[in-house]
């Protein structure tokens, strides 16, 4: 299985913590664009993400593993990295029932924003909302995840556009150039998150 590959990988490279694929079932992606549907890799990759979107295609009747139900389960914080909200992180949402275990979590759920200044960081995200008719900005981010999430974490360049975004906020350099970077925005949502969690 995906799982038990992964958990091979880890000891073999020294990794520490758990990493668990979402699913050990396929759960294909496909992009639908002037009427021809394309796997997702095709479409990213041969074609460059460039033929326009008109929608995404998630597979159905998808199922987490037992092991990551178990530890969404007894998670105390969830953190959804600034990973495309469409075709990264949606397609592990969408695998029975790792969404309907986060909605209910009584503990913090706090996201991380992809776009930086209006432009994503990387990859096609920007290009997506945009033909999606979505703004690309963070507050596009937020409100697409909704209720999900009970804390959202934006780039400073980004500073006061949040108004009326209703979730805790966060606003720090969200740009990672260096290992110091990202393990300085690691510990910054991780302490902001501990805050959410608390109430305060």
């Amino acid at each position: 299985s995906l799982t038990a590959v992964t958990r091979h990988l880890c000891h073999h490279f020294h990794i520490q913590p758990a990493v668990l694929p979402m699913s050990d079932q396929p759960a294909p992606t496909h992009i639908e664009s002037d009427g021809v549907i394309y796997p997702f890799q095709t479409w990213f990759v041969k074609e460059r993400w460039q033929p326009p979107i008109h929608k995404i295609h998630l597979p159905e009747d998808v199922r987490a593993t037992p092991q990551v139900t178990a530890r969404l389960e007894k998670a105390d914080l969830i953190i959804i990295a600034p990973s495309n909200p469409f075709v990264s992180i949606d397609p592990i949402l969408n695998a029975y029932p790792i969404r309907p275990i986060i909605e209910d979590l009584p503990r913090a759920v706090v996201a991380v924003s992809p776009i930086i200044g209006g432009q994503a960081v990387k990859g096609p995200a920007a290009k997506m909302m945009e033909e999606m008719g979505m703004a690309v900005s963070a507050t596009a981010v937020a409100d697409y995840y909704g209720d999900l999430i009970d804390g959202f974490v934006y780039d400073q360049q980004d500073a006061g556009t949040l108004d009326g975004v209703d979730v805790a906020q966060l606003c720090v350099d969200t740009w990672m150039h260096t290992s110091a970077d990202r393990v300085r925005l690691a510990q910054d949502v991780l302490n902001f998150a501990v805050k959410v969690a608390s109430g305060q």
